[in-house]
């Protein structure tokens, strides 16, 4: 007797095609089919002439992730509830999905379905995925016809869970940066810094302060050991986690310590009771029976000492105890949760109470994020600067201990003898640097607020003048000017002084005062995360840029000038210029308060002699011809146009170039600050960076000129365009 053989049917993939309709339109899109040829087949029975066909890339991609998980549930219980049937429902998650390895997992999954095993068989293939609480939560959902209900359970439970986790994650991160970026900090000042101010200390000729030759033996061991640390660092580390997450001993060990730890382990305590209720509370109200609901519970708790008590919880509740009873008898529970299960089980209602203490204890692990952001961020301030702040003063402690080598008339004690290498050094003009670039800060945003009051004032005293108002018109003033003059003046009177020194410095959001360690240059913006301690508005990256690149520009003129006075005269020029830049970027105005100073003080200096290989007719010919040049442009501009190009702000700007540098830079910077300018302008353009109407100031890039001019040289910035 002959048997017929059952095929066994085809698995399907998905393939991206791409051809052309019948009108010869280019088309392309995805289909399910067991091979090619299928494809071919059907797309030719629709009209389109293929042109290409390949199968869907499904390997490589970003490993998946619990989010990966949560979204998926939800998406699926969505469209199930919506009655979208299930394969389909797999079709529609798969391909919107951008992670190859995700959409071959629900491609496996789908086909296991399609050929007759239950949706929750086909998730236990994948344990790594899809753990037994998730598996049997489905299981009970199928068996009770109510797959969409538990759906949706167990995607709000997995979005519970999920963001507990991500907020112990930040609550615990945020130390643990500070803490590698203060390492990398000490490293670099142990292993670079130091070495260059024992090298100094050796010329000093007396005996070194106790703390200064503990860094300096320090950083000779950092020095000559460094890869013995860091290999020993390294290894440590790799090997604690690995018996962290492979030995059960240390587990435990682990999470008992952890939970003892001041401050976090009471947070980290409130998070586990959290996912132990929660997750409790879900399996109950799917009908799963106890004693099976606290098989998943244990380990979804993600705590050694909580699973380990859940184990005994459920030996004793499959004897006959009550569940209040064994929960009481591990000794870990709090309180409020014993009398919250012990309600529940006498109501009958214990999925119920369990679901309102999981969402207490997830409302005190909010609060307690919230308030230990707050609490940490001045604490690692003070730990940062103790620690950075101790190895800076023990290597300035020689300095005021100089007075015993030399002596000098009028000269404190602590300051004589003190070599110029130390005060004029990159590292000391760099911190410098941080220090001015958090001043121009306030320079930047206070100096035009402070100029527009002045203008209205102006403003409200001219308008005020009736008699030249008749003067000049013939008429009487209407009354509605001296009204608008004393609105003006009343306003004007009435707001709070301003100055660049006062009032103290206030969070524009909020109105709450900046306190000395929430200033101190990149660090604390860095430690704040970028946000006021208070209102946690988000604080510009602008700022600790500005202060960042302000040290960087004074430690590079002091490597290029070397340790003599003159690198002072160049870092206030290079401070004014950043400062005239932010301005004019901002405000499209070149204050003639930072403008005219600079031009004069290029002179002055000229004029004594202080910038070098510059005499005072080089310096004269430099501001006149700078002066000059642009405003030649302007008026040919303008007469050509009947439009302005540019202002007088920056005529003034140039001829304060020319002083600093001479005439033979006003050409380079002119020529480098125009294509510059052409560049950004464009680009801004394209992007629509570059409103209708507006235009990009010239100012800033004049200055960036002059800045490159200061920094490589003149001789090298001829030699570049072919003029040397």
């Amino acid at each position: 007797m002959a048997t017929a053989a059952i095929a066994k049917p085809a698995k399907e993939t998905i393939f991206e095609w791409e051809g052309k309709d019948k009108n010869g339109k280019p088309v392309r899109g995805e289909m399910r089919a067991g091979g090619e040829a299928v494809v071919n087949a059907s797309l030719r029975r629709q009209g389109v002439l293929v042109t290409k066909v390949r199968k869907r890339r499904t390997s490589g991609g970003k490993s998946i992730k619990q989010k990966d998980i949560a979204i998926f549930t939800r998406q699926l219980a969505t469209m199930m509830k919506a009655g979208v049937p299930l394969l389909q429902a797999f079709d529609i998650v798969a391909r919107g999905s951008t992670n190859p390895r995700m959409t071959k997992l629900l491609t496996d999954i789908r086909s296991d379905v399609e050929t007759g095993t239950s949706l929750s068989s086909a998730f236990r293939k994948h344990p790594l995925h899809f753990d037994s609480l998730y598996c049997n939560l489905v299981e009970a959902g199928e068996a009770g016809g109510i797959l969409e209900q538990l759906l949706d359970r167990l995607a709000l439970y997995q979005e519970k869970t999920l963001a507990i986790k991500q907020k112990i994650k930040s609550a615990l991160m945020y130390p643990i940066a500070v803490i590698v970026v203060a390492f990398i900090v000490l490293t670099v000042i142990m292993i670079f810094v130091i070495p260059a101010f024992e090298d100094v200390f050796k010329s000093f000729g007396a005996d070194l302060p106790a703390p200064t030759l503990f860094v300096i033996a320090l950083s000779k061991f950092f020095v000559s050991w460094w890869w013995l640390i860091f290999g020993l660092l390294g290894g440590g580390l790799f090997f604690f986690f690995e018996s962290w997450k492979r030995s059960e001993k240390m587990q435990m060990a682990m999470d008992r310590l952890l939970l003892k730890v001041p401050v976090f382990g009471d947070l980290i305590n409130k998070s586990v009771i959290a996912r132990w209720t929660r997750t409790l509370s879900t399996m109950f109200a799917a009908g799963v029976p106890l004693v099976e609901a606290l098989d998943s519970v244990g380990g979804a708790s993600g705590n050694a000492v909580y699973a380990q008590a859940t184990e005994q919880i459920q030996r004793d509740v499959s004897t006959g105890s009550a569940l209040t009873t064994s929960m009481t008898s591990t000794g870990i529970f709090p309180v409020m949760v014993l009398q919250m299960a012990a309600i529940g089980e006498e109501s009958g209602s214990l999925d119920h109470m369990l679901a309102k203490a999981a969402e207490f204890y997830e409302e005190e692990v909010d609060e307690m994020v919230k308030g230990l952001s707050s609490l940490m961020e001045p604490f690692i301030i003070v730990i940062l600067g103790v620690l950075i702040g101790g190895i800076v003063v023990s290597m300035y402690l020689p300095i005021f201990k100089l007075g015993q080598v030399g002596s000098g008339l009028g000269v404190p004690e602590f300051l004589r003898g003190v070599p110029l290498e130390i005060w004029l050094s990159p590292w000391a003009l760099g911190v410098l640097g941080l220090l001015v670039g958090s001043f121009l800060n306030v320079v930047v945003h206070r100096l035009p607020l402070m100029l527009e009051r002045q203008w209205w004032g102006d403003a409200a005293a001219q308008i005020g003048d009736g008699d030249g108002w008749k003067r000049l018109f013939g008429q009487p003033a209407p009354a509605v000017l001296g009204t608008a003059s004393e609105a003006v003046g009343r306003a004007l009177d009435a707001a709070a002084p301003l100055s660049l020194l006062r009032p103290a410095s206030r969070c524009p959001s909020c109105g709450h005062r900046i306190r000395w360690f929430e200033n101190i240059p990149v660090l604390s913006w860095l430690v704040l995360r970028g946000r006021c301690s208070a209102c946690k508005t988000p604080i510009g990256l602008r700022y600790p840029l500005v202060e960042l690149g302000t040290g960087v520009l004074f430690a590079a003129l002091a490597y290029h000038a070397g340790p003599q006075p003159v690198v002072l005269l160049w870092c206030a020029f290079a401070a004014t210029l950043l400062a005239l830049a932010l301005i004019d970027w901002d405000t499209t105005v070149l204050p003639d308060d930072l403008t005219l100073p600079l031009l004069w003080a290029g002179l002055l200096a000229a004029a004594f002699g202080w910038l070098p290989a510059l005499t005072l007719a080089q310096a004269l010919a430099g501001a006149v011809a700078g002066y000059l040049s642009l405003w030649s442009v302007y008026w040919l501009f303008k007469l050509t146009t009947g439009k302005e190009g540019m202002g007088y702000g920056d005529f003034k700007l140039l001829a304060a170039l020319g002083a600093w540098l001479g005439w033979q830079a006003i050409l380079p910077i002119v020529l480098m600050a125009s294509v510059l300018g052409a560049v950004v302008g464009l680009a801004m353009k394209a992007t629509g960076g570059l409103r209708q109407g507006r235009f990009v100031p010239f100012g800033p890039f004049l200055a960036g000129g002059g800045l490159v001019v200061l920094l490589i040289g003149l001789p090298r910035v001829l030699s570049w365009i072919g003029w040397a």
